[in-house]
């Protein structure tokens, strides 16, 4: 499954403005640790990109199997750093950017969004009327996802 086909992106602009981002969430009582670094405001506002045909590319990884091998190497560890974002998140974006850059061309004015939820996008309602609805509360697989507009000719 290279490119899911989006017949509708669904635009929040509370996603946008930075206010998803700071809401308090299980031990991030000030939102996302990111926020400053992401800056959302360097991104895109998908409200102002007209004219494209939009897919989504996703990365999925077995967090429980990752779990399930750290367990194994840190025999101490809780649940919770067993599945620390930390030890591999990093791996799993560069996989899913380098997907979406090679679906895309951006020679022919193609357009990939890194980070959709910056530019205003609800992942998680596009994704679910896609058909591809994502699990937030302890997944077993984790999907991240990009989203890449192709101009509508």
């Amino acid at each position: 499954m290279s490119l899911i086909p989006l017949s509708k992106v669904y635009y929040d602009p509370r996603a946008r403005n930075g206010v998803w981002c700071l809401r308090p969430y299980e031990g991030h009582p000030h939102g996302c640790p990111k926020y400053e670094k992401c800056k959302p405001w360097r991104y895109p506002d998908f409200s102002r990109l007209s004219g494209y045909l939009w897919f989504a590319v996703v990365e999925e990884y077995d967090l429980e199997a990752h779990a399930a091998r750290q367990a194994e190497k840190h025999q101490g560890w809780t649940y919770k750093q067993l599945r620390n974002p930390r030890h591999w998140q990093r791996g799993v974006m560069k996989r899913l950017r380098e997907k979406a850059y090679r679906n895309s061309n951006r020679l022919m004015g193609d357009v990939v969004l890194e980070v959709p939820e910056a530019s205003g996008v609800n992942v998680l309602h596009t994704m679910a009327m896609a058909g591809h609805p994502l699990r937030m509360k302890k997944p077993k697989i984790v999907c991240k996802v990009m989203l890449v507009g192709k101009p509508d000719r």
